[in-house]
């Protein structure tokens, strides 16, 4: 299991799942659209396996939680919570663990079957799924280094050597970055139109000699 608790979302697939479907709803994708795709993207990956619960306890429980929970959903969530198998590879964590799940579920069980939310609107992916950079390839930008940045020369070559050197001296120095490139990423692979994050990817030139080499490296932060 990639579960660290007991909780229906304290589990890797179930967290992704819920990023995924947030990222949908939250830019206005309508809730039977939304479910398709998740169902496309992630199902083939649950059916019939030993955790398929994990996909439809995910759905439901983030469903409910938004006033969406469609029946079919709801109708697996609770077969899934009624097959004892589901519940029994949870006493490999020993009794504790197993009587605390046990009670997540019926806990979810009752909230399915016996409560409706409203229908809420779900807001947008954080800032840094869609944060994007204001520089242009070919800008230089003068930094002040202020972190350590040993861990960029390791190692006992001549090279590596020489790039420790420098960067000592570098400590508190200013230099200049040359933006070479900029990336971008959606949002989503589901719906690689809705947005994106984008970021540069910038060469550094320390002042002094550096023959053959220099730092290049992925910097989110240039805004």
């Amino acid at each position: 299991m990639g579960a660290w608790s007991t909780r229906i979302f304290d589990d890797d697939g179930a967290a992704d799942i819920r990023a995924d479907y947030r990222i949908l709803l939250g830019y206005g994708v309508p809730n039977e659209e939304a479910y398709r795709k998740i169902r496309e993207k992630y199902y083939p990956e649950y059916r019939g396996e030993d955790d398929e619960d994990i996909y439809w306890l995910s759905i439901a429980l983030y469903q409910w939680q938004n006033g969406v929970l469609m029946e079919e959903v709801k109708e697996n969530a609770i077969r899934c919570i009624d097959d004892g198998r589901y519940l029994e590879v949870w006493k490999e964590s020993g009794e504790k663990v197993y009587e605390k799940r046990k009670a997540v579920l019926e806990t979810l069980r009752e909230k399915l079957i016996n409560e409706v939310n409203p229908v809420k609107k779900v807001g947008k992916c954080p800032y840094y799924y869609r944060s994007k950079t204001k520089w242009k390839e070919g800008d230089l930008l003068a930094y002040r280094i202020l972190q350590d940045l040993s861990c960029m020369a390791k190692g006992t070559s001549e090279v590596c050597i020489k790039m420790g050197e420098c960067i000592e001296r570098l400590k508190g120095k200013y230099v200049l970055l040359r933006v070479v490139e900029n990336k971008q990423r959606p949002v989503t692979d589901m719906y690689p139109e809705l947005d994106y994050m984008s970021w540069s990817n910038v060469m550094l030139k320390p002042h002094g000699k550096w023959p053959h080499t220099h730092i290049r490296g992925r910097h989110i932060p240039f805004r």
